[in-house]
C-alpha cells in the first residue's frame, strides 16, 4: 500500500503545450489540483443581474494557463481582459483545459458510472 509521501510525491500534474497561432507562440495549459479545481468552480457561481454565468471561458483559462514553473500566467483580476480575447483563442484552449481537468460532458458521465 502507497504511504503518504509517496502518494504525495507522485501527484504531478498534467500540462499540454499549445500553439496559439493568433498570438504568435505557445502557452502551457494546466490540470487543476483539487484545491484549486473547488476554488475555480466558486468562480462560477457568479453570475449577471439575469442569473446568467459570467466569462466562463475567461475565468478556465485563467484557472489554467501556467508559466514553465507552475505558477499561473493570469490573476483572478485578469478575467475580464481575457474574456475580451478571440473566441476561437479561448474556445481552443478552454478544449485542453477541459480535456486535462476531465471537464467535458463525457468525463462527467463517465465518473458518474464510476
Amino acid at each position: 500500500m502507497l504511504t503518504k509521501d509517496e502518494i504525495l510525491s507522485k501527484s504531478v500534474l498534467k500540462r499540454e503545450t499549445v500553439t496559439v497561432a493568433e498570438l504568435g507562440g505557445d502557452v502551457v495549459v494546466s490540470e487543476m489540483s483539487g484545491a484549486q479545481r473547488d476554488a475555480w468552480e466558486q468562480t462560477l457561481s457568479i453570475r449577471d443581474k439575469q442569473g446568467r454565468l459570467v466569462n466562463t471561458r475567461a475565468k478556465l483559462v485563467v484557472a489554467t494557463l501556467v508559466n514553465e514553473d507552475g505558477s499561473r500566467v493570469f490573476g483572478d483580476d485578469d478575467v475580464d481582459r481575457v474574456g475580451g480575447m478571440p473566441s476561437g483563442v479561448l474556445d481552443r484552449l478552454c478544449d485542453v483545459a477541459q480535456r486535462l481537468n476531465r471537464l467535458r460532458p463525457e468525463d462527467v458521465e463517465d465518473a458518474r458510472k464510476n
